[in-house]
């Protein structure tokens, strides 16, 4: 959808790579070596659509920051980039300029109603960022609580 919409408006993307948590550590520093290492004249922007996906390509990124094409290298991520700053923990030279964009609309009942129900320390397949989340929301990085209720955050909006 984003690659419909950006060419819609008359935009040239000249490669797409898909990634998956399965991939391993090499084929993040093909990817990135070949976006910088492209023909492409214009500056690059690299759709990251995962969070867990960000930190091994940052890694890979790191070994290009003295090349000018390198910089030019930018990641978009998700909201939850903005509100956690544990994905380029480590790698902020890598991820300089990159923005995190969130998608905004009429909130949805049974989210809050998911929300709701998540406690801090208890897996879920559908939140596998859950613990992460709460550290961030309620600022707890060592004494966050399994009595925390994300939906009852002071900070928390849909």
């Amino acid at each position: 959808a984003f690659k419909a919409a950006f060419e819609k408006e008359g935009r040239c993307i000249s490669s797409t790579h898909m990634l998956n948590s399965l991939q391993k550590r090499n084929s993040n520093e093909q990817i990135i070596s070949a976006i910088i290492n492209s023909t492409s004249k214009t500056d690059i922007v690299l759709y990251v659509a995962g969070d867990t996906s960000i930190r091994p390509l940052l890694e890979a990124k790191e070994k290009y920051l003295g090349n000018e094409r390198g910089k030019r290298l930018v990641f978009i991520g998700t909201e939850s980039w903005g509100k956690t700053e544990n994905f380029v923990k480590g790698h902020e030279k890598a991820a300089k300029g990159s923005i995190s964009a969130g998608l905004y609309g009429e909130p949805v009942k049974q989210f809050d109603g998911h929300l709701s129900k998540l406690r801090f320390g208890q897996t879920s397949s559908r939140s596998v960022l859950t613990d992460s989340y709460f550290k961030s929301l309620f600022n707890c990085d060592t004494d966050c609580s399994t009595n925390m209720i994300i939906t009852e955050a002071p900070t928390y909006s849909q």
